[in-house]
């Protein structure tokens, strides 16, 4: 298999975010051509930006992978903190505490201790990637709609009164190959739920895109292109 064709197996569904951008946006590939453009559906706001990159003289794109739990999966391992088992996606290894791990939601909201150095594991076959504790790097807060949203359901124009509180559940993609929207599952207290699209300006939801809880150590997570053999471009 082509390092190309290796590239499309294992990214389409990634969860990425930029390596630069100073909004830390959440963002999936979609799609990635023959000769390696990536394409990533930024689906924060009404109009849900497309962008497109390229890699540089060295193979690498300036995306990191937030969670590549949709193709890769620790199958004897657990998350200490969550007991996520088996781990999907990155995980991480304490070089403190012997035999403890996390997934990447729980090192990205800083559980155990975050004075301790980590290996990060991209695939269960990956040679572990030595980063610096979590102490010594900026923990940024996502920008987005991502589950654990608080969204509110408004009456009337202007969002006169809140008729229903609830939180988004799950995200639904596109199709990338259509000018849909992604949809959201919306659990609402009441036991009732949801599934729509909401636009940045809806006159009918009102969504707390800062509210989910979900953060990240942008440089620790993995550069599209880097270290993972089965993500890279040679």
């Amino acid at each position: 298999m082509s390092a190309v064709a290796r590239l499309i197996a294992a990214s389409k569904g990634l969860q990425v975010v930029s390596a630069s951008s100073s909004r830390l946006s959440v963002g999936r590939i979609v799609d990635v051509t023959n000769d390696g453009e990536v394409t990533v559906r930024w689906p924060w706001q009404s109009t849900e930006v497309v962008e497109r990159f390229q890699r540089d003289q060295d193979g690498l794109y300036s995306l990191r992978v937030l969670n590549s739990a949709a193709t890769v999966t620790h199958d004897a391992c657990a998350c200490d903190n969550c007991y996520m088992m088996p781990v999907k996606g990155a995980r991480w290894s304490c070089c403190v505490c012997h035999y403890y791990d996390l997934c990447t939601k729980c090192y990205c909201r800083g559980e155990h201790d975050v004075n301790h150095g980590f290996l990060r594991y991209d695939t269960d076959q990956a040679v572990g990637v030595s980063v610096k504790p979590r102490s010594e790097s900026v923990k940024e807060t996502l920008e987005g709609y991502l589950p654990g949203c608080a969204v509110k359901r408004c009456q009337g124009e202007g969002n006169l009164g809140v008729q229903e509180r609830g939180m988004i559940s799950e995200i639904q993609e596109a199709n990338p190959a259509s000018e849909e929207m992604m949809k959201v599952v919306i659990m609402w207290e009441g036991g009732s739920h949801d599934i729509t699209q909401i636009a940045e300006d809806s006159e009918e939801f009102e969504v707390d895109a800062m509210s989910h809880g979900w953060s990240c150590y942008r440089d620790h997570l993995q550069q599209l292109g880097r270290a993972n053999q089965s993500l890279r471009l040679t």
